[in-house]
Formats: C-alpha cells, sequence, structure tokens
C-alpha cells in the first residue's frame, strides 16, 4: 500500500513540476520580447521630427534629441542635431536661445554666442534672459566690454531690477578691478533677490572697496573746496574720502548717465566746476575709489 502511494506521488511531481518550469520559461520570453520591443527614445524622436508640423516644433524636439543622444554618449551625434538648427531659417527665438544654452553645456561658447545673437536678433533686442546668458559667456572667455554691453541691455529692458544680470554685471566690474561697481551690482541684485547667495557671497568677500563719506555739512557758494580725508589702515589701502552731498549727487548722475549711454551728459556733468571735479577725474581712472558708503547706490 505505501509502495503504491509513494508511486502516486512520484508521477504527480513529475506532471506538476515541467508545468511550472515552462510556465516560467514562457513569463521570461514575455519579458525579453516586451524589452525588446520598447521603443529606441531617439527613433521615435526622429520619427516626430519629420512629422513636426511647423519649424519651432521641429527645433524643440531636435533640442530633446541632442539631450537623449549626449546622456547616451553619442556627443557628435547631438552636435550635429544642433547643428540643424544653426543652419536652419526659422523663426524661433526661444529655440534658438534654448539651442544657446545646449552649446554651452556642451563646450561651445563661439556657437552659444551666435544662437543667443539670433535669439536677440528675432525679438528686435528684446530678449533679456538671452542677454544674460551671453554677457556671462563673454565674461568667461575675457571680453569683459561686450559682456559689460550685454549685461546693461538686459538690466535696461527690465528697469535694472534684473538680480542674475545685476550679479554677473558686478562679476564684470571685478574682473575689471572696479570693486564699488561690482559691489553695487551685487547690492542691486539682494535688493531684488534677498535670496540671491551667489551676490550675498560675492559681498561677504569683498574687502578692498574704497569708501566715499558723504559730508552733512551744505557747501557755501564761493567757499574752498571741502578738504578730503584720506585715511589708510595698516592691513589694507583703503581710503575714505569725504564730499559734500551736491558733488557726491552729480557723481552719481555722471555714473548713470554714462552706464545708460548718454554719454554727453555725463560729461557735462564732469566737466562743471566745483570741488567734485578732482573726485570726478580720479573716478576716470579707477572707479573703485567712488562708492557710497553711507546711503545705498
Amino acid at each position: 500500500m505505501k509502495k503504491t502511494f509513494l508511486l502516486i506521488i512520484l508521477v504527480s511531481a513529475a506532471t506538476v513540476f515541467p508545468s511550472l518550469a515552462f510556465a516560467q520559461t514562457q513569463t521570461r520570453a514575455r519579458t525579453v520580447d516586451q524589452v525588446n520591443n520598447t521603443p529606441d527614445p531617439a527613433a521615435r524622436l526622429r520619427e516626430e521630427i519629420e512629422a513636426a508640423p511647423n519649424d519651432a516644433e521641429r527645433n524643440h524636439l531636435r533640442l530633446k534629441l541632442a539631450e537623449v543622444l549626449v546622456a547616451t554618449g553619442q556627443k557628435p551625434e547631438a552636435i550635429a542635431e544642433l547643428k540643424k538648427i544653426s543652419a536652419s531659417n526659422s523663426f524661433d527665438p526661444v529655440g534658438f536661445y534654448n539651442l544657446g544654452n545646449a552649446y554651452a553645456r556642451l563646450g561651445d561658447p563661439d556657437a552659444a554666442i551666435a544662437a543667443y545673437r539670433t535669439a536677440i536678433e528675432q525679438r528686435n533686442g528684446r530678449y533679456s534672459r538671452a542677454y544674460n546668458n551671453l554677457g556671462v559667456l563673454l565674461l568667461r572667455m575675457g571680453r569683459w566690454e561686450e559682456a559689460q554691453e550685454a549685461l546693461l541691455s538686459a538690466l535696461k529692458l527690465e528697469s535694472f531690477r534684473y538680480a542674475e544680470a545685476s550679479y554677473n554685471l558686478g562679476r564684470v566690474y571685478a574682473a575689471k578691478g572696479q570693486n564699488d561697481l561690482a559691489a553695487r551690482e551685487w547690492r542691486r541684485a539682494l535688493a531684488v533677490d534677498p535670496k540671491h547667495e551667489a551676490a550675498a557671497q560675492a559681498l561677504s568677500r569683498e574687502g578692498r572697496v574704497e569708501t566715499v563719506v558723504v559730508a552733512s555739512r551744505p557747501v557755501v557758494k564761493g567757499s574752498a573746496p571741502p578738504v578730503v580725508k584720506v585715511s589708510a589702515p595698516p592691513v589694507v589701502a583703503s581710503r575714505t574720502l569725504t564730499l559734500d552731498q551736491g558733488s557726491y549727487d552729480d557723481l552719481q548722475r555722471a555714473r548713470s548717465a554714462s552706464e545708460r549711454g548718454k554719454k554727453s551728459e555725463a560729461a557735462d556733468l564732469s566737466s562743471s566746476p566745483g570741488p567734485q571735479q578732482w573726485l570726478l577725474s580720479a573716478c576716470k581712472s579707477r572707479v573703485e575709489f567712488c562708492v557710497a558708503e553711507s546711503r545705498p547706490t
């Protein structure tokens, strides 16, 4: 009886286990088929590019394709896709702005600059974000005057309330040794965006800014110019300059007029007689002398 019972168990096991093994094999086969049938992202994007209804959508898809290609280690193929956008005659300022960003990430600043300039041109010069990014690239390349011009254009379009552009303009001034102007721009960035950490850190590192103190005593017409007091601490070669309120105001107006392109107005202010003449002349040679410590600029 026991032998018969054991025989039944063995026959049942031989029948069940092959069925289970076959089922597991089928499951693995289905899984492999599903993986093999997963669409290739690059191939799918190429199909969408071919079917794109307009240039803007086509450029958008090419940029996505370039990202996929870079992520999979196909940088030359990605650059080839970006060049197709560069060579197109499409009107797509946003697309060219993003193209500039893509080129910048891939380490091609010249192509990025060309893309940003195309975006700005297509918007008739009214593209503050493109001006800002253009300025950053020009700064990195050591083209400081061009960088300053681009960043000032960005700020003018935003009524000088563009924190990132102010921060970057401060970097340009710092690179040129104009530390007072750099500090002013970083303060402006923080006034617009108090959480701008880079501007706060830049200000905290700034330890060689020479200061101008506005004297509270008014200057009487016909009297002698106020004495300029110079103090030199033992470690840092700083100086404190004291001048009257009217001279300070003229100085600030001349600087603002110059930055806004009103050269003749700035020249008139700087050539007017009075106790501010010496200071304005000094500022032309070393602008870092001219920062107001006692009032916001």
